[in-house]
């Protein structure tokens, strides 16, 4: 028992010696336009969220800062833009393909400002969607369990990484089914990695050129509803939404208690956020039984 006092009095000793007085006016640390947005060639209207980031050491408990009065504008050239409208409705910024489409292999160039607030800038390029000929596999699996009778369902999605050259890639999927009265929905699922790893956005790195896969399950009862089709989104995103996704969803509560905090990644200019693109097709595929 002396002991293990004794090392408790060690580690507290050394934890208090990492403690330095710090001016927090002198951080320069204050609210910032924080942007996120989203552009893909295949969405008929690009939408934009734009709020001022909390003050550091802020107790508020009221909801996110809105910006509705900003002027919000994008190019493709740096020099002719093309403003955001406001919707009150929906509380984002958005602006119709009809005024402004985007396509692949090019170049954005996003500006933000407001009152009180820095100017913002940002950019980013829409990736070039690559044939990388995606298949679709299911396998069953019956399960008996306590007088129960299930239908054990894994999903799997392979294709063919396009090789020489950095790729990032998520999915999205609805799952069509029908009951035995007839009626017909669908479930909707974000593909993780088939690794356990829990990325919703992933990388080939280290597995370039080679086939790639990700699994899900559909653990159902038999007789109840069966998935009759799947609509997949198949979607190649840029390497900043692969590094902001990595680090928004890999947050360690226990060891970021431990450990030296570290910033959201952000490209946006003067504030906070991501400015990043992504281009998606839709696979169809029937499910037989």
């Amino acid at each position: 028992m002396k002991k293990i006092i004794i090392f408790l009095a060690i580690i507290a000793s050394s934890l208090v010696s990492c403690i330095e007085p710090v001016d927090v006016d002198s951080l320069g640390i204050e609210p910032k336009l924080t942007v996120l947005c989203r552009l893909c060639p295949q969405n008929d209207t690009t939408f934009l969220v734009l709020s001022a980031s909390e003050p550091l050491f802020s107790n508020s408990n009221q909801q996110l800062e809105i910006i509705k009065d900003a002027s919000v504008k994008i190019s493709d050239d740096n020099s002719e833009w093309t403003f955001f409208h406001y919707s009150e409705a929906i509380n984002r910024y958005y602006l119709p393909a009809t005024e402004f489409p985007v396509e692949e292999n090019k170049t954005y160039y996003l500006q933000a400002e407001a009152d009180g607030f820095d100017i913002v800038t940002s950019s980013c390029t829409i990736p070039i969607y690559r044939d990388c000929n995606l298949r679709f596999i299911k396998s069953d699996t019956i399960i008996q369990e306590e007088g129960y009778t299930y239908l054990y369902n894994k999903m799997s999605f392979k294709w063919n990484d396009f090789a020489g050259e950095d790729n990032y890639y998520a999915f999205m999927a609805d799952c069509y089914y029908s009951y035995d009265s007839g009626y017909y929905s669908y479930y909707k699922v974000v593909c993780d990695l088939d690794s356990n790893d829990e990325e919703c956005i992933f990388t080939d790195n280290n597995r370039d050129g080679k086939e790639m896969s990700i699994t899900f399950d559909l653990f159902e009862p038999i007789n109840y509803y069966q998935y009759d089709s799947i609509d997949c989104y198949f979607i190649q995103t840029d390497s900043f939404s692969y590094t902001y996704s990595s680090k928004i969803g890999h947050i360690d509560y226990f060891q970021m208690f431990i450990s030296q905090p570290t910033l959201t990644p952000s490209n946006i200019d003067n504030g906070y956020g991501i400015f990043a693109a992504y281009t998606m097709r839709k696979f169809d595929f029937s499910v037989e039984y």
